[in-house]
C-alpha cells in the first residue's frame, strides 16, 4: 500500500487529528535503497519533550529516558537521537552528551531530511514522542514505543496500543526498557501488527464447523462433542485446525486472543504436547524469557526430540546470547526436523552462529 494510501486509512481511524499540520517530508523513500539492512540493536530517538525547567512531569520523563537508555546501551544498544523541533535543539544536544559514550550521537537536522530518513529505516525501532513521528513510523511501518502520547490516539489504536505505547501513568525507565526487549525478541511479529492497521479484513477467524471463533469482538468460543474426543480422525483433524488458529494469532501478534483460544483447548485436550511450545512461544513476546524456558523445558521432558520445542529452546538461548547453549538445542532441532523445510531452516540458523 502506498504511503498516500496508508495516510487516509489513519485519517479515517483518528479523524480528530488534523494531518495538514504534520510534516511527512522526512519520508524519503525515493532516495532510499530499498536493500538497507536493518540494524535491529539500533534505535531511532525521536526526542520531543518540553524542557524540564518549564514543566515537571518533563523531568520525570528525561530521568526515566535516561536510566532506560544507559541500561539498553550497557545491553548492546545504540542510538540515534534526532530532534525535529529547532527550539529544542541545544537542549537534546545537552541530554546527549550527558551519557559521554559513543553508543549514542546526536544528528542534527538536515532541512533535505535525507540523511536522517535513512537513520531512521536503518533503525531496528524507534522511541517516538511526537505525533509526527508517530505516524511517520506507522506509515514506515517501523516498529517503535511511543511516549507521552495523547491517549486519544492510541485509543483509536487499540490493535497496537498494549504493545507500542506507554501510557504516562505507567512510564518509567522499567517500562520502556520492556516494551524495547518485547518488541525486539518479536520483531517480526510487531511489523505484521502495524502492516495490519492498513488491511481491511472483516475477521481474523471464523469456523462454524467446530463452533471455534474469533472475530473482531474477540467472541472467542470451543466447542466440541464429547463421543469425538481423542477417538477417531475428526477429532485429530479439529486438535490441528485449532492449533493453526492459535499459531495465526501469534503471528498476527494478537497474544491475549491466543491465549484464550490456548485456555479453551487445554480444557478440552490436556495431554497435547504443542501446547508447551506454543505457550512457551507467547511467553517469550511477552518478553518473560524464564517463563518461556521453563514451558519449554516442561515438554522436553515428555519429548526429548520434539523438533519446535528444541528449536525454540535454540532461539531463545540465542537471544540471551548463550550460543553454545543455542547451538546444542538447534543440532537436537537439526536431527528430528521432519521436513526438508525445517531442515533446511535449521542449518542455516547453525551456520550462522
Amino acid at each position: 500500500m502506498e504511503i498516500d494510501q496508508k495516510l487516509k486509512v489513519l485519517s479515517n481511524m483518528i479523524a480528530d487529528t488534523d494531518f495538514s499540520k504534520i510534516d511527512f517530508g522526512f519520508i524519503d523513500f525515493e532516495n532510499t535503497d530499498e536493500n538497507i539492512k536493518i540494524k535491529k540493536k539500533q534505535i531511532y530517538l525521536d526526542f520531543n519533550c518540553v524542557i524540564p525547567s518549564e514543566d515537571q512531569a518533563s523531568d520525570s520523563i528525561i530521568e526515566q529516558l535516561e536510566i532506560a537508555i544507559q541500561i539498553l546501551i550497557n545491553q548492546g544498544y545504540t542510538f540515534i537521537v534526532y530532534c525535529y523541533d529547532e527550539t529544542q535543539h541545544d537542549f537534546c544536544k545537552k541530554f546527549v552528551e550527558v551519557f559521554k559514550n559513543e553508543a549514542i550521537i546526536y544528528v542534527k537536522q538536515n532541512k533535505k531530511g535525507k540523511r536522517e530518513f535513512r537513520n531512521f529505516i536503518e533503525s531496528g525501532l524507534a522511541i517516538v514522542m511526537s505525533d509526527q513521528f508517530l505516524f511517520i513510523a506507522l506509515l514506515c511501518g517501523k516498529p517503535f514505543v511511543a511516549l507521552q502520547m495523547n491517549e486519544e490516539i492510541s485509543n483509536k489504536l487499540v490493535s497496537i496500543n498494549e504493545n507500542f505505547f506507554i501510557n504516562s501513568n505507567e512510564l518509567n525507565a522499567g517500562s520502556i526498557v520492556g516494551k524495547i526487549k518485547n518488541i525486539s525478541v518479536s520483531y517480526e511479529v510487531r511489523e505484521k501488527q502495524i502492516s495490519l492497521i492498513f488491511e481491511e479484513r472483516e475477521s481474523l477467524y471464523e469456523n462454524t464447523n467446530n463452533k471455534t471463533r474469533i472475530n473482531g469482538e474477540t467472541d472467542i468460543t470451543v466447542d466440541l462433542p464429547d463421543q469425538m474426543i481423542g477417538k477417531n480422525d475428526d477429532f485429530r483433524l479439529w486438535q490441528q485446525k485449532i492449533i493453526e488458529n492459535i499459531q495465526t494469532l501469534i503471528e498476527q501478534g494478537l497474544l491475549i486472543e491466543a491465549k484464550e483460544i490456548v485456555n479453551e483447548y487445554e480444557k478440552i485436550n490436556t495431554d497435547d504436547i504443542e501446547i508447551f511450545a506454543i505457550k512457551g512461544v507467547i511467553t517469550m513476546m511477552e518478553g518473560n524469557l524464564d517463563e518461556s524456558e521453563s514451558l519449554f523445558k516442561q515438554g522436553l521432558d515428555i519429548d526429548a526430540n520434539h523438533f519446535d520445542l528444541n528449536f525454540n529452546m535454540g532461539y531463545l538461548y540465542s537471544l540471551k546470547e548463550e550460543k553454545d547453549t543455542a547451538r546444542s538445542y538447534y543440532e537436537k532441532a537439526q536431527c528430528n526436523a521432519k521436513t526438508k523445510s525445517e531442515l533446511n531452516e535449521v542449518t542455516i540458523i547453525i551456520r550462522e552462529l
